[in-house]
Parts: C-alpha cells; sequence; structure tokens
C-alpha cells in the first residue's frame, strides 16, 4: 500500500513531461480558406452557374410581381363599380397571390442557399483534402482558418501557397 502514493506520483510527473514534449512539438498553420476557395476555378465556374440558377428565380418573382400589381390596378380601378362579392373575391385573390409571392420568396432563397451547398461540396471537398495533405507533408499538428484566428504567433505557418501549388493555382 505504501507504493500506491510514489506509483501515483511518478505517473503525475511522467505525464507532465510527455506533455511537455507534446508542447514543443505541435506546429501549428493557418489559411483564409474563404481566399482558396475564391482562387479555385471550379468555384467560379460554380458561381456562374448559382448565378444563372438566381436569375432563373429572379424572373419568376418578377413574373409574379408583374401579375400582383395588374390585379392591384385592376382593383384599384375598378372597385367602386364592382358588387361586394366579386370586390371581396378580388381581395382574396390578391391576398392569395401575396402569400404565394412570399412562400415563393422563402423556398427560392432556402433553394439557392441548398444549390449553393450542392455545387461547391465537391470544391470544398477538394481543398480539405489539399489542405491534408499539406499538412501532413508540413508535419503540422493543426491548421486553423485564418478569418477566426485572433493572434498569428512567429512559430505559425501560411499554408496558403503550400496549398495553392498542391492544387496549381
Amino acid at each position: 500500500m505504501k507504493w500506491f502514493p510514489m506509483a501515483a506520483l511518478f505517473a503525475v510527473a511522467l505525464s507532465i513531461t510527455g506533455c511537455g514534449e507534446a508542447q514543443a512539438q505541435t506546429k501549428i498553420g493557418y489559411i483564409n480558406f474563404q481566399e482558396l476557395l475564391a482562387m479555385m476555378p471550379e468555384a467560379k465556374t460554380l458561381q456562374t452557374q448559382l448565378e444563372a440558377y438566381g436569375s432563373e428565380l429572379q424572373t419568376t418573382y418578377d413574373q409574379y410581381i408583374g401579375e400582383l400589381q395588374t390585379r392591384q390596378k385592376d382593383y384599384q380601378a375598378n372597385a367602386g363599380s364592382w358588387s361586394e362579392v366579386k370586390r371581396e373575391a378580388a381581395e382574396a385573390d390578391i391576398q392569395s397571390l401575396v402569400a404565394r409571392i412570399e412562400a415563393f420568396q422563402t423556398t427560392s432563397q432556402e433553394k439557392l442557399v441548398n444549390k449553393q451547398n450542392e455545387l461547391m461540396a465537391p470544391v470544398i471537398e477538394k481543398a480539405e483534402k489539399a489542405v491534408k495533405e499539406v499538412g501532413t507533408e508540413q508535419g503540422l499538428t493543426y491548421i486553423m482558418d485564418a478569418g477566426t484566428l485572433l493572434h498569428m504567433g512567429t512559430g505559425s505557418v501560411d499554408v496558403l501557397p503550400l496549398v495553392k501549388a498542391k492544387l496549381n493555382l
């Protein structure tokens, strides 16, 4: 039983020594991942596709707005001569169209985000793979996104040039 405190003390001392060695060997790299993505030709091509998709959605939205404006003008010009039943039906029709436009806006935004995620997934995967390969080749323990770092010490490594070379950018 007397050996247990000594063994525990030895284990603590050993772990502290091991931690010190691990900290001395830690190499940290950083990269501006968004900048890397913006440089990739695939991302530029996908941006064009995304803009075309957004334009298509915008055209449909503009058609809805045109239809709404036409119905509102018709209502304003003729509501005084319409029967109460026709006026109420026209008001309900306009309200229904407004609700459809609002729903279209919401779903369009979701579709645009989903399309962007779908198109960018392979590009992001390729960039992440290159970052990991550079990290392994350079013996880096961590690579962090420079966009979130508040301080970069002199021992840290900017891996953006290395990843650009890996991707032939």
